[in-house]
């Protein structure tokens, strides 16, 4: 009986310690999805007017990219139908607005970066150094939130305008 008291503790025990990190990961989720919304609103592409479709690609991470795609189904955003698309090859970074880069090999964000530098693409990053790599914007954690850095060098080398709204609360780096 002991055992069995023992064993059901030990399975409920790592039941809500999974439970509580999966709802963890969709909260994180949840808030850079919020975020990359967010810098959509505050960042001018050059060629905005003249696009049909708002391009959001995701490299890296599918289940971001699903949830995004849940997320972003019926959301708008800068008045044109948005698309959410993965990709798995520097390739396929280009033509789009948004590229969000989760964690992937050395190799593959460096290619990546050299790719977009200098184009009108809003990169994201979501792992610790992909700000000081070439990313514009890149998600951290600190207790339990998830916050944003800028590499403001990659921003003065980039065609994109960002608002000082969102300049005055992003963690800048060089």
């Amino acid at each position: 009986m002991r055992i069995y008291i023992c064993a059901t503790a030990i399975i409920i025990a790592g039941f809500l310690v999974h439970s509580n990190l999966m709802a963890q990961d969709v909260k994180y989720s949840e808030r850079k999805a919020d975020l990359m919304k967010y810098f959509t609103e505050f960042i001018t592409w050059p060629h905005e007017e003249n696009i049909d479709v708002f391009k959001i690609k995701v490299f890296g991470d599918q289940y971001f990219y699903k949830y995004l795609k849940y997320l972003y189904a019926d959301i708008k955003i800068k008045g044109k139908v948005t698309e959410i698309e993965y990709v798995d090859s520097p390739e396929g970074v280009l033509d789009c607005e948004v590229l969000f880069i989760a964690s992937v090999h050395e190799e593959l964000v460096e290619e990546i970066f050299g790719v977009v530098k200098g184009k009108p693409i809003l990169t994201v990053g979501d792992s610790a150094g992909y700000a000081q790599k070439g990313a514009l914007f890149n998600f951290y954690h600190q207790n339990q939130k998830v916050l944003f850095e800028m590499n403001y060098n990659v921003y003065k080398e980039s065609p994109l305008k960002i608002n000082s709204r969102l300049l005055d609360v992003a963690k800048i780096i060089n």
